[in-house]
């Protein structure tokens, strides 16, 4: 059943699905951020310093293994914001989701009203009805 709060309870609706949409994108995207991070630890991890070779490869392995750790720190300052978006979202959801629950008490409020009234206009035309049956059957009576 329809109320004046029934617009408003779809758009909250809508407005916490659209939250949690959100929030599930930026989980998933921290969970790709980890597992770039945990695979570069494990490159980093089964490397092995050359014992061998020219300078040259020495400073390639050199360069390339602090670009690693450069990589890792940047995915770890991601992963922390990422954090903080996931913690942004899960505030504004509990948010949306505490309006979309007074708006629901309002509607099924106004929704119980609407039936009560329903109810009591059935019942005074059951009684309605019930009278002029009373009244047709005595007046039958009194011919």
């Amino acid at each position: 059943m329809k109320s004046k709060y029934s617009p408003v309870l779809k758009i909250k609706e809508q407005k916490m699905s659209d939250i949690e949409i959100r929030l599930f994108n930026a989980r998933s995207h921290k969970s790709s951020l980890e597992a770039q991070l945990a695979s570069i630890k494990d490159d980093l991890a089964h490397e092995e310093f050359p014992s061998s070779g020219d300078f040259g490869t020495m400073q390639l392995f050199s360069f390339t293994h602090a670009q690693r750790i450069d990589e890792s720190e940047l995915l770890k300052q991601k992963i922390i914001v990422a954090n903080g978006k996931i913690t942004e979202l899960e505030n504004e959801y509990k948010e949306a989701y505490k309006e979309c629950e007074k708006i629901k008490f309002l509607h099924n409020t106004e929704v119980k009203n609407m039936l009560k009234k329903i109810e009591k206009k059935n019942q005074a035309e059951l009684d309605e009805i019930a009278v002029m049956g009373y009244f047709r059957r005595n007046k039958e009576n009194e011919f």
